[in-house]
């Protein structure tokens, strides 16, 4: 079981999931790289907040942190469940997602 883990925050959500995560699947590995993840792995990937993970880099080329998990999932082939951790704060859980998916 690989799983992918794009979390809204840059600091404390990775922490805290990957925590979380040890609590619950102690024989996980986490790692880094997407070519790391071979049995057993977890990549947690800060998304440096809301709207940060999903818009394009402003000051160079590139792609959102969730089009690089796209990319990366479809590159390598190693992902088995891939999660979107985002904080509603005052929004309905609706209204966050048609903002992120529309």
């Amino acid at each position: 079981m690989n799983l992918l883990f794009l979390v809204e925050g840059g600091k404390t959500e990775p922490k805290v999931y990957k925590a979380w995560l040890k609590y619950l699947f102690p024989s996980l590995t986490f790692v880094v790289r997407p070519e790391d993840m071979t049995m057993n792995t977890c990549r947690i990937i800060a998304g440096d907040g809301y709207p940060n993970m999903v818009s394009k880099p402003k000051q160079y080329p590139g792609v959102s942190r969730l089009e690089a998990c796209l990319i990366d999932i479809e590159t390598f082939g190693n992902v088995n469940h891939f999660f979107i951790c985002i904080d509603s704060e005052e929004n309905s859980y609706i209204g966050v997602a048609e903002k992120v998916f529309p």
